[in-house]
């Protein structure tokens, strides 16, 4: 089936859990649906049929500006077109699902927001409990044999016991790939190291924006010694793949540099290898908000240095 320029394999293989509700993708800005419970059938709603159907005709989403701007600025793939690549839109049934469990997390980034950080939430409302702030999924859902791949996202995936509770209701491990997005503060325990020994891939996306002190600055609650232990024994101690994910923004731009070389120095990265994703909101802190100097000098950083997606980030600096 030919793939026209808004449709997005999100409407027809997967979708996000955030707690208690359904997005179509990581990136949906706006409330869309209730979780009943079957992961099977929310692909079947009436919300997600309609997505389908406008989509088809060629009508483009707002809530889907992000990719369309990646692909107009000249990103090498949008997050649209790598799901259309991986999954198709030839037929609708849950293969990839995203799971945001709770927003339990340690650390307060300065990109982030109370939605997704529990401590963030605690240091806005000091005078509050702190169990206010956190939303999570109620009831573990029953994993369908057509899921081929589970992304635990945040809040802190490792820093609770539900991921846990997920790898132990899969029926069959041997088809699934396992990913994580962490922020590599929280180390495996023995049961994660058997459970995911099981599965057919299993991946961690590290969350690092610069090089031991700046990124503790801007990932505030971080601790690189921790991160260095976290990222070695994946590497050193498990045949799992690792990659590290970079939100690039006007706190972190100066730490490319040292944070390449850093990566250079961990050869088993490679087969994933580094990701680097420019902050679009909120606006103040993204690259586009860099006086002429600092582009200037961020540029030359892109010359001079392979550094990936320097496309995209040039054409923002643009």
């Amino acid at each position: 089936m030919r793939i026209n320029t808004s449709q997005c394999a999100a409407f027809y293989k997967h979708f996000v859990l955030e707690g208690d509700n359904v997005v179509p993708c990581c990136r949906w800005q706006s409330s869309f649906q209730k979780f009943d419970g079957d992961v099977s059938q929310v692909l079947h709603s009436k919300k997600f049929v309609e997505l389908r159907q406008k989509v088809e005709s060629g009508q483009k989403l707002k809530e889907c500006s992000k990719c369309y701007y990646e692909e107009e600025v000249g990103r090498s793939l949008s997050l649209r077109q790598k799901l259309n690549m991986q999954w198709g839109v030839d037929t609708v049934q849950v293969e990839s699902l995203e799971l945001n469990l709770n927003n339990v997390c340690n650390l307060a980034c300065i990109m982030c927001d109370s939605y997704f950080s529990s401590r963030i939430w605690k240091e806005e409302n000091p005078t509050l409990p702190a169990g206010q702030g956190i939303w999570r999924l109620k009831n573990i859902p029953n994993i369908p044999d057509t899921v081929k791949r589970i992304r635990f996202m945040g809040g802190e995936p490792l820093m609770t016991n539900v991921h846990r509770q997920v790898l132990r209701s899969i029926k069959d491990f041997s088809k699934i790939e396992i990913q994580y997005v962490t922020n590599g503060m929280f180390m495996l325990t023995p049961e994660d190291v058997v459970l995911l020994n099981n599965c057919a891939k299993v991946m961690f996306y590290v969350s690092i924006d610069a090089y031991g002190k700046l990124n503790e600055e801007t990932r505030i609650g971080s601790d690189w010694n921790q991160i260095e232990k976290f990222v070695d024994d994946i590497l050193n101690k498990t045949n799992y793949v690792l990659g590290i994910e970079t939100v690039l923004h006007k706190k972190s731009w100066r730490g490319l540099t040292d944070l390449l070389l850093w990566i250079n120095g961990k050869r088993k990265i490679r087969p994933v290898g580094w990701s680097i994703h420019p902050l679009i909101v909120p606006r103040l802190l993204s690259i586009k908000n860099l006086n002429l100097n600092e582009s200037k000098e961020l540029m030359e950083i892109l010359t001079k240095y392979k550094i990936p997606d320097s496309k995209q980030i040039y054409r923002m600096l643009q």
